[in-house]
């Protein structure tokens, strides 16, 4: 083990229609920054929807992180508006390399969640 992090922004979402998602509703938000040392630099992580808040990616780079790392499961309405477009920000705003990866979508079942 590495490390551990918490996520610090939990998704809830209300689109009529289209998507309802509560990570509030079983989760615990963390309340802390992660980042540890590799061999070749600091690495800051994130997961998923703490990627939308430009403050949270700041405060990594403050820490030294020259590379940020950023699961995610973006969902088919807001993935294909935003996903990408953030992680080019993200890496942008903080002038640091950014890695990013999404969980495959469950195609054969409709009805479970679609990542993008």
């Amino acid at each position: 083990l590495i490390t551990k992090h918490r996520k610090v922004h939990l998704f809830d979402i209300d689109v009529p229609g289209k998507i309802t998602f509560k990570e509030s509703d079983s989760l615990t938000a963390g309340d802390q920054i992660t980042t540890f040392e590799s061999e070749f630099c600091t690495v800051g992580v994130g997961i998923c929807y703490d990627i939308r808040f430009p403050e949270y990616a700041q405060l990594l780079q403050k820490a030294g992180a020259k590379l940020m790392i950023f699961p995610g499961c973006f969902n088919t309405t807001t993935g294909p508006a935003h996903w990408e477009l953030l992680i080019r920000t993200r890496a942008l705003d903080n002038e640091v390399y950014f890695a990013a990866c999404s969980q495959s979508r469950f195609e054969e079942e409709p009805s479970a969640y679609q990542a993008f």
